[in-house]
Parts: structure tokens; sequence; C-alpha cells
């Protein structure tokens, strides 16, 4: 009899093995290392694929913005076009005017020509949705109006807009140049 007692061999091979001596790594199957590996290259093939849908969207976008602005000052060109044409009859009527000033022009006449040009100015401003501020007798709004003056006044309200010292045009609800007024103060 022996005193050594003795073990039973596992039936699976892999259960005899023991954990390898502290310090020491396991080494992988070969089928392990071959998954390892394989999953390696489908990952890089995945990463490339992504950098390049990335070049091609990012190529897509530059071409984009650069077709935008292409596209936008094509359209601002085109505006400012239409807008000169619209002024040009006024510029013609100035230099009729202008021929047509003898010596025996009257004031009056010269008056009726120069009111003519001005309402063709204003509708030529019109088709851009160019209008006009209201200023007087309006209460003073510091988005429309600019106060260069103030008055005391018994006769009005408090911050009514009493003269038009310039006057204020508006493109839409844009405000292009502000009205500058004499405004009413409370004495």
């Amino acid at each position: 009899m022996s005193l050594r007692s003795e073990k039973p061999e596992a039936e699976n091979p892999d259960e005899n093995q023991t954990n390898p001596p502290s310090g020491e790594q396991a080494v992988p199957s070969d089928e392990t290392l071959a998954a390892m590996l394989q999953q390696i290259s489908d990952l890089s093939k995945e990463r490339d694929e992504l950098r390049e849908q990335l070049a091609r969207a990012l190529a897509d976008f530059q071409n984009f913005r650069r077709r935008t602005e292409t596209e936008k000052g094509a359209i601002r060109a085109y505006a400012t076009e239409r807008f000169v044409q619209e002024l040009l009859p006024v510029v013609d009527s100035f230099e009729r005017g202008l021929q047509t000033i003898t010596a025996d022009t009257t004031v009056d006449q010269l008056k009726g020509g120069l009111e003519s040009t001005l309402r063709q100015l204003l509708a030529a401003f019109a088709t851009q949705h160019v209008v006009r501020i209201a200023a007087v007798g309006a209460e003073f709004n510091p988005d429309l109006h600019d106060a260069l003056v103030t008055t005391p006044s018994d006769e009005y309200e408090d911050h009514t807009v009493l003269e038009e010292l310039g006057t204020g045009y508006k493109m839409g609800d844009r405000v292009i140049r502000p009205a500058r007024v004499r405004v009413s103060v409370k004495p």
C-alpha cells in the first residue's frame, strides 16, 4: 500500500491543465489566435470603410458649401441688378429735367419736376419693400426713431415725436435707417 493518494484523471484533458505559475501568461490556442486575427482584420476593414465614408461626406459638404456661396452671390447680384433697373427711370427723369431747365423755367415748374421724380424714386423703393417710417405724432420708439432733440411741452404727451429732422426707412420689418426726430418731454 502506498501512502500517496492518487487523483483520478479527468476525462477532459483541458481540466488537467493548471493555472500557469504566477508571472507567466497562458498561451492562447491556434483557433483563438485565428479568431482574434480575423476580428482585428474585420475591425480594420470597417474602420477603413468608415474613414472613406467620412472623407466622401466631408467632400460633399465642402462642395455643397461652395455651391451655396456661389448661388448666394448670384442671388445678391441679381437682386442688386433688379433694383438698379428700378432706379434707371428715376435717373432718366433727373436728366430730362436738367435738360429742360432754361432761363424761363419757373420755380413751380422745377418743383413739380422734382416732386414727380421723387414719387418715381419712392415707387422704385416700394418694389423692394422699402417704406418711410412714420414719425410726426407717433410715440417715440427707440427701434424706429433716433431722438436728436428733446423739447419740454405741456401740449403733447410725454415722448411724442414733434418733428422729423431726417426721414427713416424700413425694408420689410428691418430698419435701414431710423428717423431722426425731436421728441416732447414733460417739463
